[in-house]
C-alpha cells in the first residue's frame, strides 16, 4: 500500500466499508521478501514510490511469481504521467491510477480486475475439467479387475471387453488437448466403446438403447459431449438403483438441427439445478459456443430424466 500513512488508511478504511477484506503492507509478515504469502491474497494496491524501492520494481518482483491473471496488481501514481504509466505496465501493473483519486473510480477499477481475476480462474478450472480426458482412476482400475477375473470364466467377454477399452482409450486421446469438433460419429464410436465396457462389467443390470439417423454422421459437435453425459446418467442415477435400469440415447435430424436427447429411468434429481448437474456447466458452455443452444434437463419425474441438446447439422464453431 501507499507510503503516506493517510492515503493507506483513506484507501483501507474505503476498500472495507464497501464488502472488502483489506490489509495494510506492515501486517503481512516478510512481504515483499517471501512473495509466497502472497497466494492469500486476491489483489495487491501499491504506490509508485514505496519505502526503499519503487512500486514499479515491487511489481516486477510480483510478477517472477504470480501472472497477471493470477495476482492483479494497481498502482498508484503520485504523477500523472504517459510514460510512467507505460514503464508501470511494462511492468506487468494492470491497471495505473493517479494517487489523487476519486473513491467511485478505485473501487471500480478494483471491482473489474477481481472479476477478471475470478472469471479467468473459473474459465481455465472450467477448460481443464472440460478437455482433461475422461478415464476416471476408479474406472481404469475396475475394468483391468473386470479383464483379469473374466481370463478364467470368459476368455471370450475378456477379449471383447479389452477390445472395447482400446478404442474407448484411442477415442479420449484423439482430442485431448485441442480445441476442434468431433463429428457425431467419432463422438458415437466414443460412447459405444464406454457402453460396451459397462455392460461387459454390469451386464443386466445395464439396459441400452440406441437410436441414431444415418444421415447425420458428419455433424460437427463438441467433443466428449454424448460421452459425458452418458456416463454422467449412468454413474449419477442409474447404478444409485441397486437393479440398475436403462439408458435410452437417440441423435435425430429434424428441420436442420440434430436432436440429441439422453433418457434413463435411474434415480431422478428433484432439482435439475442441483449440485449433481453442476459438474455438466462445461458442457452447457461449450454447446452454446458451438450452437447457441444448452442443456435441457427434465429430472425428477417417475420416469427418471431426460437431458436434450441440439446442434447444427451444417454449423457450429467453437470459440
Amino acid at each position: 500500500m501507499d507510503d503516506v500513512w493517510t492515503s493507506r488508511s483513506f484507501i483501507i478504511s474505503l476498500l472495507r466499508e464497501n464488502g472488502h477484506v483489506a490489509e495494510p503492507v506492515d501486517t503481512v509478515p516478510a512481504w515483499p521478501h517471501n512473495l509466497a504469502l502472497l497466494r492469500d491474497y486476491d489483489i495487491v494496491i501499491i504506490s509508485e514510490r514505496l519505502p526503499q524501492r519503487t512500486g514499479i520494481r515491487q511489481c516486477q518482483e510480483i510478477r517472477t511469481a504470480f501472472s497477471l491473471i493470477e495476482l492483479p496488481v494497481l498502482i498508484l501514481s503520485e504523477f500523472d504521467s504517459t510514460s510512467l504509466d507505460d514503464l508501470a505496465l511494462a511492468a506487468g501493473a494492470n491497471e495505473v491510477l493517479p494517487l489523487a483519486f476519486c473513491p467511485a473510480d478505485l473501487l471500480f477499477r478494483v471491482g473489474q480486475l477481481l472479476h477478471l481475476r475470478n472469471s479467468a480462474t473459473e474459465f481455465v478450472r472450467s477448460e481443464m475439467d472440460y478437455w482433461h480426458p475422461k478415464l476416471n482412476p476408479h474406472f481404469l482400475y475396475n475394468t483391468l479387475s473386470a479383464i483379469a477375473a473374466l481370463n478364467e470364466e470368459d476368455p471370450s467377454a475378456m477379449r471383447k471387453l479389452i477390445e472395447s477399452l482400446g478404442e474407448y482409450l484411442r477415442g479420449l486421446f484423439r482430442f485431448a488437448g485441442t480445441m476442434t469438433l468431433s463429428s457425431l460419429d467419432q463422438e458415437l464410436q466414443l460412447v459405444k466403446a464406454y457402453l460396451a465396457i459397462e455392460k461387459i462389467r454390469f451386464g443386466p443390470r445395464l439396459q441400452i438403447c440406441m437410436k441414431i439417423s444415418d444421415d447425420i454422421d458428419h455433424v460437427p459437435i463438441p467433443p466428449f459431449t454424448i460421452q459425458t453425459l452418458v456416463q454422467h446418467a449412468i454413474q449419477h442415477r442409474l447404478f444409485l438403483r441397486q437393479q440398475g435400469g436403462r439408458l435410452e440415447l437417440s441423435a435425430l435430424a429434424e428441420h436442420g438441427y440434430c436432436i440429441i436427447r439422453i433418457h434413463d429411468n435411474g434415480v431422478p434429481c428433484m432439482d435439475a439445478d442441483s449440485h449433481r448437474f453442476g459438474n455438466l456447466s462445461h458442457i452447457e458452455r461449450k454447446l452454446r459456443q458451438a450452437s447457441g443452444t444448452g442443456l435441457c434437463i427434465q429430472s425428477g419425474l417417475p420416469g427418471g430424466t431426460t437431458i436434450t441438446f441440439k446442434i447444427p447439422v451444417t454449423g457450429g464453431q467453437i470459440v
